[in-house]
């Protein structure tokens, strides 16, 4: 949704840089419900799938 909102702003290079950091954040961590902002790790529910949509 941030992305989306950046790409209408046409704000294109924030949003190759968040979703660059998120794809590496998955790759590192996994797919989670949320992840704790200071140590990268999972938090809660490591099978939500909203993360799987988002990068699908």
């Amino acid at each position: 949704m941030i992305t989306n909102g950046l790409k209408k702003g046409g704000f294109d290079a924030l949003v190759e840089r968040g979703e660059t950091a998120s794809l590496k954040l998955i790759d590192d961590s996994g797919f989670a419900e949320y992840y704790d902002p200071i140590t990268r790790e999972l938090c809660d529910d490591t099978t939500f799938t909203g993360t799987t949509a988002m990068v699908m």
